[in-house]
């Protein structure tokens, strides 16, 4: 089931976070539980997440949504849908993007924003499903390491 939150069992989670970081990019950085506290005690910062409550709790899935504000209002990033390969296709990326999305109307976030690589055509589908609507932008990124 979705379990929103603002914390998770760190100790436990992290292992099924990095796993499912990695199905989303390979060479995704090790995610440690000082780097999930600093992520969660931000509270512009929801994350969702699913359970399988017969492997014991095991994250499956998550994503998370990031609220900032803007001049022209809330703004809100939603980052790293994943769902673990093995749980795809049964609607469960569209029950994580649902919750996130009504955690957003609750914040009162104006707009949601997401960016999804090119080869994730059946993620970019459930997005346009939901009423995402493909942005005809340049996005540039600097690299600041």
């Amino acid at each position: 089931m979705l379990k929103l939150s603002q914390y998770a069992e760190l100790e436990k989670d992290i292992p099924c976070i990095n796993k499912l970081l990695r199905q989303l990019h390979p060479e995704a950085p090790k995610v440690t539980k000082e780097i999930m506290v600093k992520m969660l005690e931000k509270s512009n910062v929801k994350i969702a997440i699913l359970r399988d409550k017969s492997k014991n709790n095991q994250i499956f899935g998550m994503a998370s949504l990031h609220v900032i504000r803007t001049f022209f209002g809330l703004k809100g990033i939603v980052e790293n849908v994943i769902v673990d390969e093995e749980y795809r296709g049964k609607g469960r990326g569209k029950e994580l993007m649902n919750g996130l999305i009504e955690a957003a109307k609750k914040k009162g976030v104006v707009y949601l924003e997401l960016t999804s690589g090119p080869e994730r055509q059946n993620a970019q589908k459930m997005y346009e499903s939901l009423g995402f609507k493909k942005r005809e932008t340049n996005v540039y990124r600097l690299e600041l390491k």
